[in-house]
């Protein structure tokens, strides 16, 4: 009988410790695979953003990519800030630089389409709250003011033109010397000066 309790009580305390080994063995298996699992999320993230936004045209902003990007670096380093803000940082760098590239391409373009200058303005000011001093990103905040100046006066000449046809025409005409950089204010206003009131 005392054999079988002693029997009874090493297989208990045998059972206990194999499922401690096996809780201990496990818990290695899923830290290790975790961090696995973290270097190939990081690797991922950096083809992303290689693929997503640095090779991305010219032609066409890469903004709902760079959104995606970014929910996909909080999900996958919610419980490692350092590594989230590293991932961060690679993702706004890429995606300011890029977008320089494709504001450029539209500013070079010879029509400027509302939407997509809206769409600069609204970039530039996410870049810049990033990269507050960039010289890039103050170049194109310059071009969008000539252009706001640039697009006021051409309203206002409108105006006084009343759509009169040779008037509309003359400042059409000279608008376009804005573009080859020869544009100047006080001569347009000249020339409006000098057209009969009755064109």
């Amino acid at each position: 009988m005392k054999y079988i309790k002693l029997i009874i009580i090493l297989l208990v305390i045998g059972g206990a410790l194999a499922v401690i080994i096996t809780l201990v063995t496990k818990g290695r298996v899923e830290t290790k695979v975790k961090i696995v699992d973290n270097d190939s999320r990081g690797e991922t993230i950096i083809k992303r953003i290689q693929d997503n936004i640095e090779s991305a045209p010219n032609s066409s902003f890469c903004t709902s990519e760079y959104g995606k990007i970014l929910n996909s670096i909080n999900l996958f380093f919610a419980e490692q800030p350092s590594n989230q803000a590293t991932y961060t940082l690679m993702l706004q760098g890429a995606y300011c630089r890029k977008f320089v590239q494709q504001a450029n391409f539209v500013f070079d373009g010879n029509k400027w389409e509302d939407k997509k200058i809206e769409i600069i303005r609204k970039e530039l000011k996410k870049c810049k709250s990033f990269f507050p001093d960039d010289e890039d990103l103050k170049s194109i905040k310059n071009v969008l003011d000539q252009y706001d100046s640039l697009k006021k006066y051409d309203n206002n000449v409108r105006k006084a033109c009343n759509k009169k046809p040779l008037c509309l025409d003359s400042v059409q005409g000279h608008l376009f010397l804005y573009q080859l950089d020869d544009w100047d204010v006080s001569t347009t206003k000249e020339l409006l000066k000098s057209i009969p009131s009755g064109s």
